[in-house]
């Protein structure tokens, strides 16, 4: 997978979409994956030269609803009023969109929000625009090259790269600028 690419992409998204006031939540404990989306995330708004001070970075203290409603609770506690919010876990955005209603804010009328992993995101309300990391896909390939190398049709050693699709749905809508971008 090609996280530092999707933590990227996700900027690029928010940035095309003109958002001002970004902010990024994450679990406190992350995996190699999610450092590197957030990396990418960061990478991409240094070097649009978006503004520092409109950038919001909160942890949730799990990969879960708790720690979703946790780091959207503190950020909205801080004062920060993002209108835009991507989640480095797909786990975390149920108790991000429950804390955002219960402050009475509208996703995606307020606040944009997308996520990785695309596990409950279609079934969330409002559905969540989430990049889908292509794992049974991984899986398949990977599958098929192992049998390739038992029956030594291939060399061992291959390397597999499944760029994340953005799955477009309410709380981020697609533009037409976005579509040359799919």
């Amino acid at each position: 997978r090609d996280d530092f690419g999707v933590g990227r992409r996700a900027a690029e998204i928010l940035l095309r979409h003109g958002k001002k006031r970004i902010a990024l939540i994450t679990p406190s404990a992350r995996n190699r994956g999610m450092s590197l989306r957030v990396a990418g995330f960061r990478d991409c708004l240094e070097s649009a030269g978006f503004p520092s001070e409109h950038f919001f970075m909160f942890e949730g203290n799990s990969k879960d609803f708790a720690g979703g409603h946790l780091a959207v609770t503190s950020l909205l506690a801080s004062g920060a009023r993002p209108d835009a919010i991507y989640l480095v876990n797909d786990l975390m955005t149920a108790g991000a969109l429950d804390c955002l209603s219960r402050s009475g804010i509208s996703v995606p009328d307020d606040v944009e929000l997308l996520s990785y992993g695309n596990t409950d995101a279609p079934s969330l309300v409002p559905s969540v625009t989430s990049f889908d990391p292509r794992a049974g896909e991984l899986a398949c390939a990977c599958i098929e090259s192992l049998f390739a190398e038992i029956r030594r049709e291939t060399a061992p050693g291959r390397y597999f790269c499944f760029p994340a699709r953005c799955l477009w749905r309410d709380s981020c809508p697609r533009t037409p600028q976005d579509e040359q971008f799919d």
